[in-house]
């Protein structure tokens, strides 16, 4: 059953607030918004019916001299290949005859080129042209206009319909596109089917039977991510997890299992755990339950590994858990507990996983993960500006969540404040609350620290720019975001209550106070970044001597032992000299 349209995301509610995000997020000028929208459409045609039976599409290099071709692939295995054009809008009949002309030069020139050879094998050694016309625009009236017009391409046109070869996607079609792209990615499935091949085993609220692993395959190719919306981990990748003797992954060993020797899997993987809110006996197919709002809580990797292996044999079993239950956390963190999650991360899961992020991302209008990101999630991410590092976000949480902001800097999980948590989170209200101003900050944070470089150019502070901007060291900027929130806010973070409510109440205020700041004054948040680096510019200045390994320790050491409430007073004195100062003028 579908998902009703309120538990999408309000760009992808109507097409009319489809246009106005694209209109939002994507870049300002006609070749930067074209050049994305491309990068969208490429993204976009491997998840259509008819696009999945090409190879991975790729971006023309030329993009003003594209021979009306700007998205094309290799050739599949029916000798066919995919050319398309995309057109951000396409608003009339003629601007449709354009691009189908086009298509009909693009034609001529490849017949032309493969047929001048000396010995030309004819139409039966050419790939099949398959042609693809992608549009935000309406076309239903436009393309009826352009049909009974008697413009120069509908010849053409009329020979690619009637053969199959032309495909259009308009506005409307490519809003159905993305929605069920976030559905698969961010909306639990309503209704999942399993068949146990040995029945299943019934022990309370509890179901165990053995499932074919072509069918969780094909169930992940149903639901997409969003089956493991309520995993702790991403999937790690097909040659990741814990080494064991011999150095091979464990994911490489299942893939290697189930790749040449299927009928070994259920003795040698520990299966995987659904949760689910129901569960009913399907009457008519035996063995059959039906599992309503169902997740996997543990088994993201060896489901995945058996997506990524060559073809998964009849012989491949595998174990299967069904916990019926609305607690959905009791069940994923008692299951991962057994598994190598570090503490930290089973911790915060509750309220920071990346699944979890990347839904509060989408829904609030920010990208999230990674660039190479072929995924569902990839697709409705190449349409937003701003993309969001889940590493980046973890640290500012714990800056703030934790016992000290400097917290960031070790990850202890004993460290963190479980009973504030609970208490901020006992609202789900204020799930989006914390990740939306956050998603600010981190934003905000970056054009603050393109401006630090800038203003503080000077050769002798390199020493201080290379470990701030080191990629895999993002716990200094991030600190030092959390100083300069603190400072343009005037309060300590790190001054906290003893009750747990008030902590709470106290924290939430400073986020809420947060999104003002940086909505409405986000000059005076630039201003205390700057100063907030010159504070702890100082604290590690005579940290800059030695080897590179002695200046990165010597730097960690002066910055993570500085109380966070000393930084804070040096930066206030700051803030408030430069105050007297400017007034003096």
């Amino acid at each position: 059953m579908e998902e009703q349209n309120d538990a999408l995301p309000y760009f992808l509610q109507s097409y009319e607030n489809l246009l106005n995000h694209f209109d939002q997020h994507l870049p300002e000028g006609t070749t930067a918004k074209g050049t994305t929208f491309a990068e969208l459409v490429r993204r976009v045609i491997p998840h259509t019916e008819f696009g999945s039976r090409f190879p991975e599409p790729r971006l023309t290099e030329k993009k003003s001299h594209d021979g009306g071709v700007d998205v094309f692939t290799s050739e599949n295995d029916a000798g066919e290949c995919l050319f398309a054009q995309s057109k951000f809008k396409l608003k009339s009949r003629d601007e449709f005859d354009n691009v189908v002309s086009k298509f009909h030069d693009f034609e001529t020139r490849r017949i032309a080129a493969t047929s001048n050879t000396l010995f030309d094998e004819g139409e039966s050694s050419r790939p099949t042209s398959v042609y693809l016309m992608v549009t935000s625009s309406k076309l239903v009236k436009i393309r009826e206009a352009y049909e009974q017009s008697s413009l120069p391409s509908v010849v053409h046109y009329r020979v690619l319909r009637d053969e199959g070869r032309l495909h259009v996607i308009d506005g409307p079609a490519l809003l159905h596109v993305l929605q069920r792209l976030y559905r698969q990615s961010h909306l639990l499935p309503t209704d999942i089917r399993l068949e146990s091949v040995a029945g299943w085993l019934e022990l309370g609220n509890v179901r165990i039977g053995v499932v074919r692993g072509a069918d969780l395959v094909q169930l992940w190719r149903d639901t997409g991510s969003s089956l493991f919306f309520e995993n702790i981990r991403d999937f790690l990748g097909a040659t990741s997890g814990r080494k064991v003797e011999d150095r091979v992954s464990v994911n490489t060993r299942i893939v290697n299992t189930v790749n040449d020797e299927p009928g070994r899997m259920l003795e040698r993987n520990n299966g995987i755990t659904f949760r689910a809110s129901a569960l009913e006996e399907v009457a008519d197919r035996p063995n059959t339950i039906t599992i309503r709002q169902a997740a996997i809580v543990n088994g993201c990797q060896t489901t995945m590994c058996l997506v990524s292996a060559k073809n998964v044999s009849p012989d491949c079993l595998v174990a299967v858990k069904v916990v019926v239950t609305e607690d959905s956390w009791e069940v994923a963190s008692a299951a991962n507990y057994q598994n190598p999650v570090a503490l930290i991360e089973l911790d915060l899961a509750r309220y920071l996983r990346p699944q979890l992020v990347q839904k509060v991302a989408a829904d609030t209008g920010y990208g999230y993960g990674r660039e190479a990101d072929e995924s569902a999630t990839g697709v409705l991410d190449s349409i937003y500006q701003n993309r969001i590092d889940y590493d980046e976000l973890k640290l500012l949480y714990l800056g703030i969540f934790s016992q000290k902001p400097s917290n960031l800097f070790e990850s202890l999980y004993t460290k963190l404040l479980p009973e504030v948590l609970r208490i901020v989170y006992a609202d789900r209200a204020n799930e989006t609350l914390v990740f939306n101003n956050l998603f600010l900050l981190l934003v905000k944070s970056r054009e603050a620290f393109s401006l630090s470089e800038k203003t503080y150019a000077d050769p002798d502070y390199a020493i201080l720019f290379k470990r701030f901007k080191q990629a895999d060291k993002p716990s200094y900027r991030m600190y030092l975001s959390l100083l300069a929130a603190s400072g343009a806010l005037r309060e300590d973070l790190s001054v906290r209550k003893s009750e747990p409510e008030a902590e709470a109440a106290r924290l939430l205020s400073f986020i809420n106070r947060l999104e003002k700041l940086l909505q409405g004054t986000p000059g005076d948040f630039n201003q205390k970044y700057l100063l907030a680096f010159q504070v702890l510019a100082d604290t590690a200045m005579n940290a800059t001597t030695g080897t590179e390994s002695d200046v990165a320790q010597n730097m960690y050491n002066a910055i993570t032992r500085a109380p966070f409430s000393t930084l804070y007073r040096a930066l206030l004195m700051r803030v408030d000299a430069y105050a007297a100062m400017r007034n003096s003028q």
